[in-house]
């Protein structure tokens, strides 16, 4: 249950708002992607064979546009990463007042500091071994934010220069129209002649290209760093369950049945600790991480 209260302070949002943000800032995202998704490097004009008038029928980004391209990225990165750790805190949220809900009985009495009117049962199983989910759940805030923030950049910028990416298909297109800067169609006094302009050089486009090539394999460096960190917790972990499941064996010898009739006033006490703890619970409110307060702040602003 500790592991969820990275989420939470006395300050911030309420489930609800936070869902609401996160709905916001997938719009923000979407429009984004949409516009980089619609990317052409060249202008489209149309004119008939018989004439020598042209008209434009849609015309290529130019190099302010290559300029801003990284920044798009970072902004969807930052927008999907504050997405991200809100889903995550909403979800942690839920997962306290689950577990509050499922709580043990002879759980609620050991924080109540109070003894179990009941017969003492067997450890029959050591720990669990922790899992990937457990090993972030345990990192500090901007731990488990870095993670986060590293692993949606990584990905944002992965379909952006992957083969079948906008990025890619844009340079791809772009390489067509040099060599055939010219099409034909329709036939007579109808022919069409398309003409096809680059509005950015190629090397342009190679050196955006490349760069998010280079910064995409450190991220992705970077990223399998902290991978290998976690594999060798949980291995670490597993010889502690091992370890912990042997003593637990040894210790199930020395146990001795106990019974002791349960009584009102038990009862009452717990299922006052459970309500009080759900109500603590539902007035969590979910914390923006520093790195995150100005998208957060930008968005917020739009709602």
């Amino acid at each position: 249950m500790e592991k969820q209260v990275v989420f939470f302070k006395e300050q911030g949002l309420t489930s609800t708002s936070a869902n609401h943000i996160a709905n916001l800032a997938k719009e923000a995202y979407k429009e984004l992607e949409n516009e980089l998704a619609s990317t052409i490097f060249y202008t489209t004009t149309v004119s008939l064979i018989s004439s020598e008038e042209s008209k434009q029928l849609r015309k290529g980004v130019d190099s302010d546009f290559l300029d801003s391209v990284a920044e798009k990225l970072k902004k969807i990165a930052r927008l999907k990463s504050l997405i991200a750790w809100l889903r995550e805190a909403i979800k942690a949220k839920e997962t306290l007042k689950s577990e509050t809900e499922d709580m043990y009985i002879k759980d609620i009495a050991e924080r109540l500091g109070i003894k179990v009117p009941e017969e003492p049962e067997y450890k029959e199983d050591a720990a669990p071994v922790m899992t990937e989910e457990e090993y972030w759940a345990s990192k500090n805030v901007k731990e488990r934010n870095h993670y986060l923030e590293l692993e949606t950049e990584c990905a944002v910028i992965g379909q952006a220069i992957h083969p079948d990416g906008w990025l890619a298909r844009s340079r791809k297109r772009l390489f067509e129209v040099i060599n055939k800067p010219n099409e034909i169609s329709g036939g007579g006094r109808d022919t069409l002649l398309h003409s096809y302009t680059p509005t950015v050089s190629v090397g342009q486009v190679e050196d955006t290209y490349f760069a998010l090539q280079k910064k995409h394999r450190a991220l992705q460096a970077e990223l399998n760093k902290l991978k290998h960190e976690c594999e060798m917790a949980i291995a670490a972990d597993k010889r502690r369950n091992l370890t912990e499941q042997s003593n637990i064996i040894a210790e199930n010898r020395r146990l001795h049945e106990e019974y002791v009739f349960q009584n009102r006033e038990f009862y009452n006490k717990t299922d006052q600790f459970r309500e009080k703890e759900l109500e603590r619970i539902a007035a969590l409110k979910i914390v923006i991480p520093d790195s995150l307060k100005d998208v957060y702040n930008e968005i917020s602003n739009l709602g």
